[in-house]
């Protein structure tokens, strides 16, 4: 049974990105990002999570805050 939207925790990210930022500095941001409700459902549609999971997992926000003139072609796909 899926947990009904109001009832599903939400974890918020505020991630800060210098410019000397490296692609590994970033992974684990990409890693809680893949550990969200939306995401996991995706891949309960394939075949490739358990039902169990995706009823545990919560929705996950991630914000950037960094300078936007500075990352102004950056998008979070989340």
């Amino acid at each position: 049974m899926t947990a009904t939207t109001d009832s599903r925790k939400t974890l918020r990210l505020g991630v800060f990105i210098p410019a000397d930022c490296q692609l590994l500095d970033m992974a684990c941001v990409d890693v809680l990002g893949s550990m969200s409700h939306e995401y996991l459902s995706q891949l309960e549609g394939l075949g490739m999570a358990p039902a169990p999971i995706v009823d545990l997992a919560p929705k996950v926000h991630i914000s950037c805050a960094s300078n936007p003139s500075q990352y102004s072609s950056m998008y979070l796909l989340i």
